[in-house]
């Protein structure tokens, strides 16, 4: 299974999409052209990625009349001003992303957030419950274990502490091809030093293997992320069309389509966006301040 937050978001938008009614009076070309991170599919192979994201494409056409063509691009600066020139329509963010962008390009509207696992995007810095570390700077070197498929804000999240504690410390481990719960089982059975996982990882291990769960301990622990943000150019769709795919994406979790993409990709759901957004996304930008564009690497594959 596929397990990264951002790619997530497609299949059901799509499907949300079908009860929206053809916008060919808003789109000429009657297409809608859905931007994607690059960043979302992290350790997906690019043949993966384009066989996947056509049959979505057609789907979307089947059910709406309108083409839906899938662009995935590098990074959110991209994104962003690709939907400012018109050159996409919707597009899906990490929260996180959107909130780095928002101020700049407010022709972004958000349609719509995810709903995580749990409802909680964290990043969580695991070690043994009896090791001496009592911060990050006490991990020296190549000791952190990442899984596949982390997402991006736990990636992120490693980032910042990399980057405030001594050189040498806190250093991502040889990369190995390891599931969250792996990397939690080395954990415990002090095969491996440190590991790197998400809130939900975390939280399904303690659920599964609460013995193993019992040997190990969390050193630190980030703010939550703000959720994935589906947004649209302003303009782009009526406000019919729009209020249609909300209400697609809100009732997603009653249909078995929907039902099902959900239970693939791990997501309760999707919600409207809520009243205090813009704070949250004031709390975001703070705790994790946008890098130069040039070095926007989060959102790139390594």
């Amino acid at each position: 299974m596929l397990r990264t937050s951002g790619y997530v978001l497609l299949p059901v938008l799509l499907v949300a999409a079908a009860a929206a009614p053809p916008a060919a009076a808003h789109n000429p070309a009657g297409t809608l052209r859905l931007g994607m991170l690059q960043g979302m599919f992290k350790d997906v192979p690019e043949v993966v990625v384009k066989a996947t994201a056509q049959p979505f494409a057609d789907m979307f056409q089947k059910q709406t009349g309108l083409r839906g063509d899938v662009f995935v691009v590098p990074d959110c600066e991209v994104l962003a001003s690709q939907m400012k020139d018109g050159k996409l329509d919707v597009g899906v963010f990490h929260g996180f992303e959107f909130a780095w962008v928002r101020d700049r390009y407010p022709e972004l509207e958000p349609m719509a957030l995810a709903i995580p696992p749990r409802r909680k995007v964290q990043a969580c810095l695991v070690v043994h419950k009896d090791s001496k570390a009592d911060e990050a700077k006490d991990l020296k070197g190549p000791c952190v274990a990442v899984p596949m498929f982390t997402n991006a804000p736990t990636r992120l999240y490693l980032e910042r502490i990399q980057a405030g504690v001594p050189a040498g410390c806190c250093e991502c481990a040889k990369p190995e091809r390891l599931s969250p719960e792996e990397v939690l089982d080395g954990v415990a059975q002090s095969r491996i030093t440190c590991a790197l996982v998400d809130h939900s990882a975390l939280t399904a291990y303690r659920e599964n293997k609460p013995g193993a769960f019992n040997q190990i301990r969390v050193l630190c622990e980030s703010e939550p992320f703000p959720s994935a943000v589906i947004a649209y150019r302003k303009g782009a769709l009526s406000p019919t069309a729009v209020k249609a795919i909300r209400q697609g994406l809100a009732n997603a979790k009653n249909t078995g389509q929907g039902r099902g993409f959900l239970m693939l990709w791990q997501l309760q759901g999707f919600e409207d966006v809520p009243s205090d957004f813009d704070a949250e996304m004031k709390r975001s930008a703070k705790a994790f301040p946008p890098p130069a564009a040039k070095q926007l690497k989060v959102a790139m594959p390594e």
